[in-house]
């Protein structure tokens, strides 16, 4: 393979990573949902993709939330994802582990953003529906 092919090739896979990693600042943000039923005292673990490499991270917006009396975050961290030999910035998952603790609905609102930037909207949202029965 020629040196220019090989140079080429990198050049394309560099801009496709930086575009890849660019985020959403134009105010509008992806929303992603889930739906989870637990009962009181049992806990479950949620996952979203977040990538430690970009500076993004995942937070809950505690003031956007309601109903966080009726559940706990146990626990919380990120797992990194098994990526090719050599790739470079790959994604992982930001996970909570939700206890319930009595009955009722709770709605978690998480931002992904990086934490310095606090005059930007976030990426992306996501929002947690969470049951808890008997």
């Amino acid at each position: 393979m020629s040196r220019h092919i090989m140079n080429a090739g990198f050049l394309a896979f560099c801009t496709l990573f930086c575009v890849g990693c660019a985020s959403n600042h134009s105010g509008t943000a992806q929303v992603a949902s889930q739906e989870l039923n637990l009962k009181v005292g049992s806990t479950h673990r949620f996952f979203l993709v977040s990538n430690r490499t970009t500076g993004f991270q995942w937070d809950i917006d505690t003031d956007a939330s309601a109903g966080m009396e009726h559940v706990t975050i146990a626990k919380s961290g990120y797992t990194k994802t098994d990526a090719a030999d050599g790739v470079v910035g790959a994604p992982g998952r930001q996970w909570w582990a939700i206890r319930g603790t009595s009955p009722g609905k709770t709605r978690l609102k998480l931002d992904y953003q990086r934490p310095w930037e606090t005059d930007v909207p976030p990426a992306r949202q996501a929002s947690v529906l969470i049951e808890v029965v008997n």
